[in-house]
């Protein structure tokens, strides 16, 4: 029996130690405290670039990743069997609609979501809305008056780096309950505490010693040019306030937005 539970113990240390972990998108802001714990042997962890967010809860489960990071929202609605949120990075939404300064507001590039009707609802202005994969660019040229779908922090900064200066309103300005903009799944049953804490003094470090992660983003996606490492480095200090200040999943907060998501059905 004590071999058992050796041999079992030992396959769950090895999901934790040297793990494969999926973004959910390519390497940006949002994920300097990866690199970070990564770099400064908090986190054993393998970064996976991502293309495909939707992908992520598939290849958890087919064992593509050990980790994924994912949307609580989305989360949610996919009722995916067998996986789990142990952690959280991003603690408040990020995501609403971006319009140019003191620009009109008739017609939006959006991504299909299942939530936006209800956001637009709550919005109150009639939008036409053209269903598209790719956002900024006809945002950029003027085909769209407003863009839903990006983030204040990140796409705000590459725009501006362009010339473009841009107004936000979050979706808790429509009344959205707080809900946890990205989160870390792992399958059902696996011990997440060591990946928890590890990834605690990832983000307290990132905190912390803000100029300094940002250096170790850099160093370690060096694919990026100088232009956007500077645009980055702007939304990342605007990242700060988002960042998870523990990894803990609040309950109460996944209640709250699971009954708003379940409102009206």
């Amino acid at each position: 029996m004590v071999a058992i539970k050796a041999l079992v113990l030992s396959l769950v240390v090895f999901q934790i130690y040297g793990a494969k972990l999926l973004l959910d998108w390519w390497p940006n802001p949002n994920h300097v405290p990866l690199f970070v714990g990564v770099e400064k042997g908090f986190l054993d962890v393998e970064i996976l670039k991502s293309f495909d967010p939707p992908q992520a809860i598939p290849f958890l489960l087919t064992g593509g990743a050990d980790i994924a990071i994912y949307y609580m929202p989305q989360t949610l609605m996919s009722n995916a069997i067998g996986v789990e949120m142990v952690a959280k990075l991003i603690d408040k939404p990020m995501q609403g609609f971006m319009k140019r300064k003191n620009g009109p507001e008739k017609t939006m590039a959006a991504c299909h979501c299942r939530l936006l009707p209800r956001y637009l609802e709550a919005f109150g202005k009639p939008v036409e809305v053209k269903y598209l994969n790719e956002l900024t660019l006809p945002f950029i040229l003027g085909e769209v008056d407003m863009v839903y779908g990006v983030y204040d922090t990140i796409e705000s900064e590459q725009l501006k780096e362009q010339g473009i200066e841009t107004e936000f309103i979050s979706v808790t300005d429509l009344g959205v309950p707080n809900y946890y903009e990205l989160v870390f799944l792992m399958k059902e049953g696996v011990d997440h505490s060591k990946f928890r804490e590890g990834l605690q003094k990832s983000l307290d470090f990132a905190r912390e010693h803000p100029d300094e992660a940002f250096e170790i983003y850099a160093k370690a996606n060096r694919n990026k040019n100088k232009k956007t490492l500077r645009w980055e480095r702007r939304a990342w200090i605007r990242t700060l306030p988002y960042l998870a200040k523990t990894p803990e999943i609040d309950k109460q907060v996944v209640d709250n937005f699971h009954s708003y998501l379940n409102r009206g059905k």
